[in-house]
């Protein structure tokens, strides 16, 4: 691993006397070292709390605080515990260089050293610790990840199992008692277990989207379409939806058209998912308002797009955790509909891969605006 290949190594010098400051200081200079210096004991572990270097080259025989005690301080501190220490020092006795290791130190060097061989040992600590810094970083994206999958299994076993319930238990009734029911009964029997598999089909589609789009295979298909139009044809698909909660949904468009370049299907989808939402966590008898705007910025354009609730608005918790994978909010469904708690994460990805934008205005208690905004003028990978 080359030390210098990210950004330069800082390696802290600790000695009381100056000279050796200036020498050590030069030397790593000449290597392109970043460098910072200690006079003492007690402005050394200040400074390594604040400045966290790559390396600390530590006297040992300092006054009122000594090498050995400053090493113990900074190994019992979190911050700077896997900060590796070498000690350069006169003292050359076994017992001492055993002292050196026993307090946490990596490396002792005796005075007088070669610059060689000290420039080869700074080295060689300074290449470790960024292997074992990015092994740690590595396990934390990894263990992140599993916790991610056992999440993700936890939620789709729960969210599938019910759904299923429902198909199995009704069809079993069906199955054993098929003369003991009415045409109007099996029809409802039917539509719940149409709706158990809608559910399902849900679920299922939106965690293929999630991870398609996580590993980048999410594609761009982009053409000319109105978006009035298209918003229009979505608003009759949720129609039943918005009906059943007498839900009124009006339409305030820019213009007559807004021609736009993009994917049709993600823009839909996006456009799906939020009027689902402001549906879904609506009470009955509300009003929903989905509005088209163009937002001009020197020579580019963009497609604003609003859906507006009177739900029950979005707490500040709520707005740290809005667009996150499975994320619990505080508002519930108001009719017993189902949620993948995904539909909001796919939309922030769709926007994204859109090269969009996508945010909430929203006060607890007083509803929210979703706003979307699109460039007009095409997207391309």
């Amino acid at each position: 691993m080359d030390t210098n290949h990210i950004h330069p190594a800082v390696v802290l010098i600790v000695d009381d006397q100056a000279e050796n400051l200036q020498v050590i200081g030069n030397m790593l200079a000449e290597e392109n070292y970043k460098k910072a210096l200690a006079t003492n004991g007690f402005e050394a572990v200040d400074i390594a709390r604040k400045l966290l270097p790559d390396l600390i080259i530590l006297d040992v025989m300092m006054p009122e605080k000594d090498g050995f005690s400053v090493c113990q301080d900074l190994k019992t501190d979190e911050r700077t515990q896997n900060i590796p220490i070498v000690f350069v020092t006169a003292k050359s006795q076994l017992e001492d260089k055993i002292k050196g290791f026993e307090f946490g130190g990596v490396d002792y060097i005796t005075k007088p050293f070669k610059n060689e061989e000290l420039l080869a040992r700074i080295k060689t600590h300074i290449e470790l610790k960024r292997s074992k810094d990015l092994i740690i970083s590595q396990n934390k994206k990894l263990q992140k990840l599993i916790d991610e999958k056992n999440e993700f299994l936890s939620i789709t076993a729960h969210d599938l199992k019910n759904p299923l319930q429902v198909m199995v238990g009704f069809s079993k009734l069906m199955e054993e008692n098929t003369n003991d029911f009415s045409e109007a009964e099996i029809k409802e029997f039917s539509r719940d277990i149409r709706e158990s598999g809608e559910a399902m089909y849900r679920i299922i589609t939106d965690l293929l989207i999630i991870n398609k789009a996580e590993e980048g295979n999410l594609r761009i298909n982009s053409e000319k379409f109105d978006l009035n139009m298209l918003i229009s044809k979505t608003v009759d698909y949720l129609k039943i939806r918005s009906e059943e909660k007498n839900i009124n949904i009006d339409i305030d468009f820019c213009c007559e058209q807004l021609i736009t370049i993009s994917d049709s299907d993600k823009v839909q989808q996006i456009i799906m998912n939020l009027l689902s939402n402001a549906i879904k966590f609506s009470q009955f008898n509300k009003k929903i308002i989905i509005r088209t705007s163009v937002i001009e910025e020197g020579i580019d354009k963009a497609a604003k797009i609003e859906i507006i609730d009177e739900g029950p608005g979005l707490t500040e918790e709520d707005k740290e955790l809005l667009f996150m994978k499975f994320a619990r909010l505080s508002a519930v469904p108001t009719n017993n509909e189902g949620s993948t708690r995904l539909g909001l994460s796919i939309v922030k990805k769709f926007v994204d891969y859109l090269h969009g934008n996508v945010y909430a205005v929203s006060e607890f208690g007083n509803g929210t605006n979703f706003v979307v905004e699109l460039p007009l003028n095409g997207v391309h990978e």
